[in-house]
């Protein structure tokens, strides 16, 4: 568990620095598809290393943080109209909605998950 811990925080410094960088350079670009892989490949890393540590420490919380951390969390100002999005245009699956008014949907597509929730007061 010794080196995990550390090997977990550098990954995750990784993965905000290149997640940065991904959003600052233009979609297509090479810094950009750069910066993107390395951000997933450090996500992936974050949740290898939670995982163990999650069993080690008997932590259900590390573990469900672990589990969500392989997923795309995107903060929404209307659920519905951007879950008809990810359904009509971008074909994912319809998901079943969570919380009251709903405020929470996990559309999937091809084994992927996008997780949507609705935030008042967020700037679109």
């Amino acid at each position: 568990m010794d080196i995990l811990l550390p090997i977990h925080m550098l990954a995750g410094t990784i993965a905000l620095l290149c997640a940065a960088l991904a959003v600052s350079f233009e979609k297509g670009k090479k810094i950009h598809v750069l910066s993107g892989k390395t951000y997933f490949w450090s996500m992936v890393t974050i949740f290898l290393t939670a995982l163990p540590m999650s069993i080690i420490k008997s932590d259900i919380f590390l573990l469900l943080i672990s589990i969500f951390s392989l997923a795309p969390h995107f903060f929404v100002t209307d659920l519905m109209k951007s879950l008809d999005f990810y359904v009509d245009v971008l074909d994912f699956k319809k998901p079943r909605l969570w919380g009251e008014s709903p405020n929470l949907a996990m559309p999937r597509k091809d084994g992927y998950i996008v997780m949507l929730n609705q935030q008042k007061g967020i700037k679109p």
